[in-house]
């Protein structure tokens, strides 16, 4: 296993993120503007205890929260079950954050699978939770309309599946069995109950229940404040299709709703396991999806404003070096994959008008990135971080020049297990200015 950074390594971390926070694309705290980020923090459950080797330990749980306190919201995905660390997480950044979890997703309670959390921490003093916290799900008619719609499908496909006909067998042969056996005397076995594996190519319900969760960000003196709807999802990461299929079903119910007037802003954070390698194509494909479920169509004939910033080149990057030659944001740490996204839905101009993106990239009626207290989005690359801090100053890419990329992977696998093999994402979003009055003034 590789070796875990020693104290000498972390202050070497520590100064060279010090010299220079913004080479590194953390956000300044620029006034009349807050900055919301997304997070998944790979397997965030257990803390260190005496000599273990599992777990995290305090070294890493306080760079994890000197990173998250650049943010005044962050929305964290695969906080495990167990909840120390998270925990820990929100005392090291202060008692002036807050936090929520969600119930165990991915699985049903006393049976296996792919168990996580879903969580947000936020800074009290700008951001106020308000009432709604929902899991983002379908209802019992929708699930049954869907299996109406499609049954010979579904049929066919239980049918053809050998894992579908095993468990059918479990309940129908070998668990009676046993179960006789037992009140006659026999003390053998339980049967095994049988692997399940079936797929069908319908959206039925989220593998992992995306977590959403109501916020008024507090304006400051002279500025009024604004109310959002966050939700926080890490959609499956298997099939293309099951990708779709449910990054489609979410779409459909933020649309649900902006339309009911519950929220006049949403904004969707997560690791969506998507890639997005042609912003025009791209964001133009998501318009289209939206307007196929209505998304332009509102009873009061306002425009929903889109926003998917994290799909085109940064405007105004100041990472050195870039985390890819075109300027796109990739967050993983092989710096190969966009899969974390921010996105932002809204019915309010003071908020999506200002953060509007087009197929043909950012909007310009702000200056992205560029003017003080303009909309913003970034990446925090502590990759090049930990490789500049310990491999005598070298970017990853310096490093395998030099060393060949083996190198780079005994890095990575130093730190993508014990930290994180996702880097944090965060969109800055100014505050409404003191004459402006909010389209839809909506609380939720």
């Amino acid at each position: 296993m590789a070796s875990e950074f020693t104290r000498a390594e972390w202050g070497s971390i520590r100064r060279e993120l010090a010299a220079d926070p913004e080479k590194y694309g953390l956000p300044k705290r620029v006034y009349g503007t807050v900055v919301i980020a997304s997070f998944n923090i790979r397997k965030l459950g257990r803390l260190r205890v005496g000599r273990s080797t599992s777990g995290r330990d305090d070294a890493t749980m306080k760079f994890l929260a000197d990173t998250c306190r650049h943010f005044d919201l962050v929305a964290i995905q695969e906080v495990m079950p167990e909840m120390a660390a998270v925990r820990r997480l929100r005392q090291l950044m202060g008692p002036e954050y807050g936090l929520i979890v969600s119930d165990v997703v991915g699985t049903f309670p006393g049976e296996s699978g792919n168990e996580e959390r879903l969580a947000y921490i936020y800074n009290r003093n700008l951001v106020e939770r308000t009432e709604l916290v929902s899991e983002v799900t379908t209802s019992r008619t929708k699930v049954i309309k869907t299996i109406a719609r499609h049954h010979q499908e579904l049929y066919d496909l239980m049918n053809t599946r050998a894992t579908a006909r095993n468990l059918r067998k479990y309940y129908e042969v070998d668990l009676p069995a046993y179960r006789e056996a037992v009140e006659a005397g026999s003390t053998r076995r339980p049967p095994r109950v049988p692997k399940f594996d079936v797929s069908p190519d319908r959206f039925v319900q989220f593998i992992r229940t995306p977590f959403a969760a109501s916020f008024r960000v507090h304006g400051h003196p002279g500025l009024e404040s604004y109310s959002f709807l966050a939700v926080n999802a890490h959609l499956h990461f298997g099939r293309p299709i099951d990708r779709r299929l449910e990054a489609e079903a979410l779409i459909e119910w933020i649309l649900g709703k902006l339309r009911s007037r519950e929220a006049s802003t949403i904004l969707l954070l997560g690791d969506l396991n998507f890639s997005f390698e042609k912003p025009q194509v791209d964001l133009e494909r998501i318009v289209e999806k939206f307007e196929e479920l209505g998304g332009f169509a509102t009873g009061s004939g306002k425009k929903v404003h889109v926003s998917f910033p994290f799909i085109f080149p940064h405007p105004r990057l100041r990472q050195e070096p870039p985390l890819d030659p075109d300027g796109l944001l990739r967050s993983n740490v092989r710096l190969t994959q966009t899969y974390d996204q921010i996105g932002v839905f809204s019915l309010d101009s003071r908020v999506g008008g200002r953060l509007a993106t087009t197929p043909e990239g950012h909007s310009s009626k702000e200056q992205w990135a560029v003017a003080e207290g303009a909309p913003d989005y970034g990446c925090f690359d502590f990759a090049n971080l930990f490789s500049r801090a310990l491999a005598g100053g070298r970017n990853l890419e310096e490093l395998v020049e030099a060393e060949g990329s083996g190198a780079r992977t005994r890095l990575i696998k130093r730190f993508e297990h014990r930290v994180s093999d996702h880097m944090p994402i965060w969109i800055r979003i100014p505050l409404p200015r003191p004459t402006e009055k909010g389209d839809f003034p909506v609380e939720v």
